[in-house]
């Protein structure tokens, strides 16, 4: 009997799957990862390894799966004050610096 992916061959019992220790050297579909699926035929699973890279913020890591490309942004919020701390907004995480802080909406002390 010839193994799933035919680059062994083998006498096992009619009823059982043969299935050789090749391991597949493609890429998955992220880029990054090696399949190094057993006996595999070519149609290899998405990668299921977390991403792990740091956002552009420069604060978190990106929660999705491994993928090619660019994260997407960070979905975290920060609030940004004005001087004396009683006017909030929320900003996403790495746009702080280049945000302007809100006008104060209460009287100065």
């Amino acid at each position: 009997m010839k193994c799933r992916c035919g680059q062994r061959e083998k006498s096992v019992p009619c009823c059982k799957e043969f299935l050789c220790d090749i391991k597949c050297k493609k890429r998955r579909d992220c880029g990054r990862h090696n399949c190094n699926r057993k006996c595999c035929l070519g149609n290899c699973p998405p990668c299921e390894v977390p991403c792990g890279r740091t956002l552009n913020c420069g604060h978190h890591k990106c929660t999705s799966l491994c993928h090619p490309g660019p994260c997407y942004p960070c979905r975290e919020m920060v609030n940004i004050t004005c001087n004396c701390g009683s006017t909030k907004i929320l900003v996403p995480c790495g746009r702080k610096k280049s945000a302007v802080p809100p006008r104060c909406s209460s009287d100065c002390k």
